[in-house]
């Protein structure tokens, strides 16, 4: 009988094989969770552009746009 504390090198070798393809995958998936979150705005970001568009409308600092203009 064999022992079973010992692995086999075709089985050690398709385990790194495994490995590696998990690590790749890993970092593929954190660099585009690295990418999405570079595109979207904090709160705080968020809360500045509101304020200041609220400036803006309460100074007149804006121009009307008729709706059916956004689509263009």
């Amino acid at each position: 009988m064999q022992n079973s504390s010992v692995l086999s090198r075709p089985f050690l070798e398709s385990t790194e094989d495994l490995m590696k393809k998990a690590v790749r995958s890993l970092k593929r998936i954190a660099s585009q969770k690295k990418a999405e979150d570079s595109n979207v705005l904090s709160m705080a970001e968020l809360e500045e552009i509101v304020r200041q568009g609220e400036e803006d409308i309460a100074e007149g600092n804006f121009q009307p746009i008729a709706i059916d203009d956004l689509w263009k």
